[in-house]
């Protein structure tokens, strides 16, 4: 009837209205997408021009098979092509509450707090087939040591900056071993300990005091990497000296040491870098697994006190603790966050000692020597190995050939 024929118009005229109202939203979506495509995009190309952060990009690319999962900006080519859809589909598996948490601090009240989340979030659903996160090696296995010198036009153009990279644990797969790791960065980082006598004693190095040496560990997810680091004179300070490194190889493919004796200004970047390589693993790597020594200035006891005093701070606000817990749910887990004064506690001299044997003793990784613009000059016309440079502007690193090895030049594209 005609009533029934003014209901089928109008439904067909209320459904054409919707679905127009559909596609303007999607298409104001799709426009939306493109101009916050071009903010992104020119911040990743702004953040190449950063030299610290070409540095470490470089570095990600050398130590890990997908780079781009350590850096938040993304694959440029990657963000250039995303679409309405593509983000959906990242929101449907990723953005879900089996996968997120919600931190609350201050002056609440936690029942509140937890009757409002209730209201809120009530509505929001896991999938019902949740995506398996990706567990592939993300890491690249070296079966030697890969070098690379950085021009950096910020560094000082007296120093020479050395850093040695290799895998450390990971909060995901690794987590009893993160323990140990805490107690030895702080070891390791004494003024009077081992490991900067060990450097401080090389003066073909020209390492001014402990202050310019050191190591660091951040418990992250999956990737966790130790460094050691070193900044060190261009000019080799004192009398000519051989470098005092024991014969002994502590490293698979580790650099052989400069033989002849090094005359004072002699040593180029690259014998810096490979001299410090070599003290590293066959001098401070050895000396740190030898318990006598290693803890002979302090112990585990006196170290893990000054975690546990480190947490207390930490925890005198809210905001420290949120801060603390948030990033230990997001590397670990929140038991870790709760557990970790048990498990810092039990950590013994032996288990670090273990810790350097398992992430430290014939291991390889890559080492990055770092030098201004001046510097560089200077040297690369009396290196053989270093006859050549790329701008920073390409975005290029160059390979550090030791004179002990191949002469070929090789180049990273970052």
């Amino acid at each position: 009837n005609v009533d029934e024929k003014n209901f089928e118009n109008e439904k067909i005229f209320t459904d054409s209205i919707i679905e127009a109202g559909e596609m303007k939203r999607l298409n104001d979506l799709e426009q939306e997408l493109e101009n916050e495509k071009s903010v992104v995009l020119a911040e990743i190309n702004a953040n190449f021009t950063d030299p610290a952060h070409i540095r470490m990009a470089s570095i990600f690319k050398t130590m890990f098979k997908n780079p781009w999962c350590l850096d938040s900006g993304g694959n440029p080519s990657v963000v250039k092509n995303a679409s309405v859809e593509s983000l959906r589909e990242i929101q449907k598996n990723y953005y879900t509450p089996a996968n997120s948490a919600i931190f609350v601090g201050g002056d609440v009240n936690h029942e509140e707090v937890f009757q409002y989340v209730i209201e809120i979030f009530s509505d929001w659903k896991n999938p019902e087939e949740p995506v398996t996160l990706d567990k592939a090696e993300i890491r690249n296995r070296f079966t030697r040591d890969k070098k690379l010198v950085f021009v950096n036009p910020g560094s000082s153009d007296v120093m020479v900056n050395a850093a040695y990279y290799l895998a450390g644990p990971d909060g995901e797969t690794d987590a009893e071993d993160t323990y140990p790791a805490d107690v030895w960065t702080n070891l390791v980082n004494s003024p009077d300990g081992i490991f900067a006598r060990t450097f401080i004693s090389e003066q073909a190095l020209g390492i001014p005091e402990s202050d310019y040496v050191g190591a660091t560990y951040p418990t992250r997810r999956r990737s966790g990497m130790l460094t050691f680091y070193a900044s060190m004179l261009d000019a080799a300070q004192g009398p000519a000296a051989v470098p005092e490194v024991e014969d002994e190889n502590y490293g698979i493919g580790s650099i052989d040491v400069v033989k002849e004796p090094v005359a004072e200004g002699k040593l180029n970047p690259a014998e810096k870098g490979d001299l410090f390589l070599s003290v590293l693993k066959k001098k401070a790597f050895p000396a740190m697994a030898d318990k006598k020594l290693f803890f002979k200035e302090r112990g585990t006891d006196f170290v893990i006190r000054q975690l546990e005093d480190s947490k207390i701070y930490d925890g005198e606000s809210a905001e420290g603790i949120l801060k603390s817990l948030s990033f230990f749910w997001s590397a670990c887990g929140s038991d870790y966050f709760f557990s970790y004064d048990e498990n810092i506690a039990k950590v013994s001299e032996d288990d670090v000692s273990a810790f350097i044997q398992k992430y430290m003793l014939n291991k390889n990784g890559t080492l990055v020597v770092t030098v201004s613009p001046e510097i560089w000059q200077k040297h690369k016309k009396r290196s053989s190995h270093l006859d050549e440079t790329r701008d920073l502007t390409n975005r290029s690193m160059l390979m550090i050939q030791s004179r002990t090895d191949s002469d070929v030049l090789e180049t990273d594209e970052i």
